[in-house]
């Protein structure tokens, strides 16, 4: 709504120019019906479009002065067409208005963008009917046939596809069969029911053999029989169309990927290469098969270096293109080889140096090299560009604390300007922060940290529970101001099992033993879907965090006369935590260790 006044003078303005020569009262009224509009627009999705709504004022004046303007009455109506909830009132009347408008004007220009937006049946085709009579075209008459057959299939009508049948027999009599005759047909053929595949693709050989070897037409009838399961048919068709028609692009891309889905990897590797070495081809029209390679051969190794050079000679080739390089120097980090991936990043930066992912990516992979001083450098460099947006600091500050580098954990926080950063984000640095000084050991300097992040943002659930943790570890602390916190986080997300952890085992501090289990079973419970929920390369990592839980249930378990489980939960954090003493001590004496209070 800030936008308002501007819009105001606009509508003042275009009132003015629209109504000249016209009494005030006219221009008053024209001027009301408009501003009641960009009030309307304003709260619509497309707010922020001015052109559209300066196209709107303008023919919302012009269509208020003068009812009887079929003209502006119609764009009007495209307009609310293009902007309101196709479910709405508003875009119904719209749309009706805009049908009328179109039937009533023999020179109308929007029939064929109302075919879209129609839904009810028979306005489809009265629409459709009327583009073919007012231009006599055979792809229209096409369509039109192609509607009768599909909404005669959907609607159980068979004389709507008899009609179009007689239609395309008179279509073929006149012109032979064209290409929208094929491919109308052929989307009329997938909805009907007992369609005759063998009757279709006899259809598609002879449009073929009529219409001649036009790539458009080699193209559309190699889709049309991988659509039908004749893929060898298919790979005729699109090899004969990339051999005789090289420049041809969407075709040679079509035809690697054909050669993918028949499981010829050979064939399309050789292919997609082919395509994405071409200097005739445009780097944004390789994306596609570059993925398409990538993921494919994602598990063949012995294909990950052609992979890599093929890459290579991309970056070579668009010399200017950043993401040329980006995806030679993605690809390589994926590979697990940061050294390599450094300069083509590099290079990236050197042709944008406005790309804070960019700088992600490359102080990620200068911290796989071990180049630590070098992935500082470069994240401060990225901090640089923008002190208000701290999360490119958070993100390699938590790289460094998953290496167990927690001091330069603390190090890369350092440049952050405290007086150019929200609050909101400025407290989640501070509980990064808390998390470093927390396993250093540093207890007073952690239980700083998190309550300056609460103090930043009372709201923070993860400095909440953090701080809920640390005091419930601590012998003398306050598990009452720990159970107050802690149920802060969870009012925020009752269903974190991290949380619910920490609930319980600040229950079982409190010896509310039967709550404690309660808790620790709903969080085992969530804690065991989201694993399942994870992928498999996440779920084949060891979780130390889960280990914890599983310790912690143990020793509620146990006290709860659960002898037997408790072991089982034992063994269990022990599998994902195989170095810690305590857990293993539980296990040789089968019994609780950590003293509880009486």
């Amino acid at each position: 709504m800030k936008r308002f006044p501007q819009l105001l003078l606009l509508l003042l303005a275009v009132a003015l120019c629209a109504t000249a020569g016209n009494d005030r009262e006219r221009r008053n009224h024209a001027a009301a019906i408009a501003k009641s509009d960009v009030l309307y627009y304003c709260s619509q999705e497309n707010q922020d479009n001015d052109e559209l709504l300066s196209a709107y004022l303008q023919t919302r004046v012009a269509a208020s002065l003068n009812p009887d303007n079929i003209d502006a009455v119609e764009e009007v109506a495209v307009i609310h067409l293009q902007c309101c909830d196709p479910e709405s009132q508003t875009f119904k009347d719209a749309l009706r208005a805009a049908y009328d408008a179109f039937m009533a004007n023999p020179d109308d220009e929007y029939g064929s963008m109302l075919v879209n937006y129609a839904d009810d049946p028979d306005t489809l085709l009265n629409l459709a009917y009327t583009l073919c009579v007012r231009n006599d075209l055979d792809d229209e008459w096409c369509r039109y046939a192609g509607l009768l057959k599909y909404i005669g299939n959907s609607y159980n009508r068979p004389e709507l596809v008899d009609s179009g049948q007689h239609i395309y027999q008179a279509i073929e009599e006149r012109s032979g069969i064209i290409a929208e005759m094929i491919y109308t047909e052929f989307t009329a053929f997938r909805y009907a029911p007992n369609a005759d595949t063998a009757q279709m693709i006899n259809r598609t050989r002879k449009f073929v053999a009529q219409s001649g070897d036009t790539p458009e037409n080699l193209f559309l009838a190699a889709q049309i029989m991988d659509a039908l399961n004749c893929a060898d048919t298919a790979l005729v068709y699109a090899k004969r169309g990339v051999e005789d028609f090289p420049d041809f692009t969407p075709l040679r891309e079509y035809y690697a990927e054909l050669n993918l889905s028949v499981g010829d990897s050979v064939a399309f590797m050789d292919q997609a290469r082919d395509f994405i070495l071409d200097p005739a081809i445009e780097l944004k029209n390789k994306t596609d098969l570059i993925r398409g390679i990538i993921y494919t051969f994602k598990d063949n190794p012995a294909q990950h270096d052609t992979i890599v050079a093929t890459l290579g000679e991309l970056e070579n080739l668009h010399p200017d293109n950043e993401y040329a390089a980006l995806f030679h120097a993605t690809y390589l980090l994926g590979l697990d080889r940061p050294e390599a991936a450094i300069a083509p990043f590099r290079r990236a930066l050197s042709i944008n140096k406005d790309n804070i992912d960019t700088y992600t990516f490359l102080a990620d992979a200068y911290l796989r090299a071990d180049s630590i001083d070098r992935a500082i450098e470069t994240m401060n460099e990225c901090y640089a560009l923008n002190q208000s947006d701290v999360s490119s600091l958070v993100t390699m500050s938590f790289e460094f604390m998953n290496r167990g580098d927690f001091n330069n954990g603390l190090n890369i926080l350092n440049a952050v300007n405290e007086d150019s950063v929200p609050s909101d984000l400025l407290s989640i640095v501070y509980n990064v922060r808390g998390g470093c000084y927390n396993e250093l050991g540093n207890i007073a300097q952690a239980d700083s940290c998190y309550r300056r992040s609460l103090e930043l943002q009372p709201s923070n659930a993860l400095s909440a529970n953090n701080l809920a943790y640390l005091i419930v570890c601590d012998s003398t602390g306050n598990l009452n101001e720990a159970e107050e916190l802690v149920c802060r986080a969870l009012i925020s997300d009752p269903t974190n099992y991290v949380y619910l952890d920490t609930y319980a085992w600040i229950q079982f501090k409190q010896n509310r033993f039967a709550d404690a289990r309660r808790t620790i079973d709903l969080a085992l419970e969530t804690m065991q879907k989201d694993d399942n929920d994870s992928t498999e390369t996440d779920a084949d990592e060891p979780n130390e965090s889960d280990a914890v839980i599983y310790d912690h249930a143990g020793d509620i378990y146990f006290v709860n006369g659960l002898f037997d489980e408790a072991v089982a939960l034992w063994q269990k954090a022990l599998a994902l935590k195989p170095d810690d003493p305590v857990i293993a001590r539980k296990l040789d004496y089968k019994t609780i260790l950590n003293a509880i209070d009486e």
